[in-house]
């Protein structure tokens, strides 16, 4: 079976994966929850991609990694600290290389709904409900409630997501140098 490595999102901490980590117990699958630190906006991504590898220091196999909402700016950076047999976007963002998050939602303001902009679920139950859990019944939605913590993330998704390099050679006939 596989080890799945949960990483939580902006606006809840790890225990947001409770009520998921024993259907992958129960199917056989071992799980770790990484514990992003919420109150270091200083933090970097590449902070950020250690503190998940730290949680997986133990592993002894590479894991399924599983990064929802903001986290999806820290997976692409991960497999330089440990190994990744797969990464996986839940509900995620997907950073674009060369640009930083920020970069990316100036570029393209409908990434995200206006007005969800500025908004904090972590301390508006009523924000939490008709951003994040809209679509649970009530009984997830007073356990979800209780998962909240904010995540200030500001410096790693200021910061340019330089995770790779494209290499075309000038006579290349598949891609055209002006189109990457």
């Amino acid at each position: 079976m596989s080890l799945f490595c949960l990483v939580h999102g902006s606006t809840q901490d790890a225990s947001g994966w409770a009520r998921l980590v024993p259907e992958l117990e129960r199917r056989g699958h071992q799980t770790v929850c990484a514990d992003l630190p919420a109150d270091e906006p200083e933090a970097s991504g590449t902070g950020y991609a250690q503190a998940i590898a730290d949680a997986l220091r133990n592993s002894s196999e590479a894991p399924i990694v599983v990064a929802h909402s903001v986290s999806g700016v820290f997976l692409p950076l991960l497999p330089a600290y440990c190994p990744v047999l797969r990464m996986v976007f839940l509900a995620a963002f997907v950073p674009e290389i060369g640009k930083s998050p920020m970069q990316q939602l100036q570029a393209n303001p409908e990434m995200s709904w206006p007005d969800w902009i500025g908004k904090d679920p972590a301390k508006d139950d009523a924000v939490a409900v008709q951003y994040l859990f809209h679509d649970c019944s009530p009984e997830t939605v007073a356990w979800a409630l209780t998962t909240r913590r904010l995540m200030h993330a500001r410096r790693a998704c200021e910061a340019d997501m330089h995770i790779g390099s494209s290499i075309v050679p000038p006579r290349a006939r598949s891609f055209r140098m002006t189109s990457m």
